[in-house]
């Protein structure tokens, strides 16, 4: 019982020591020259998935202003990017297809 509960203790000590939050995803979609949501708040290590759901299949791309992430030159309908988020701060982004196409992504 002794070993049983010293165990337990360890294991739990384990756990909760590792405190760290579970990985979320998240999507911002791609349709009508807009990204939507326009500003999303996320935690360091989530995912952000950005979906070209563009009802008039036009094509779009996604790129961060301080370059620090950025999609493949074009992608159409049904295309997507997936990033990482790794570093907190305020990450302004934009289509460069569109001009006035742009989103911001927080990451605490």
């Amino acid at each position: 019982m002794k070993f049983l509960t010293s165990s337990l203790l360890a294991v739990m000590a384990v756990v909760s020591v590792g405190g760290t939050a579970f990985a979320k995803d998240y999507t911002v979609k791609m349709d009508k020259m807009k990204f939507i949501p326009a500003t999303l708040t996320v935690s360091k290590g989530d995912t952000v998935t950005f979906v070209n759901s563009d009802t008039t299949k036009q094509p779009h791309n996604v790129m961060a202003k301080d370059n620090s992430f950025k999609s493949k030159p074009v992608f159409m309908t049904g295309e997507k990017f997936v990033y990482k988020t790794t570093k907190a701060g305020k990450f302004d982004y934009a289509c460069t297809i569109h001009p006035g196409m742009n989103g911001t992504l927080i990451v605490k």
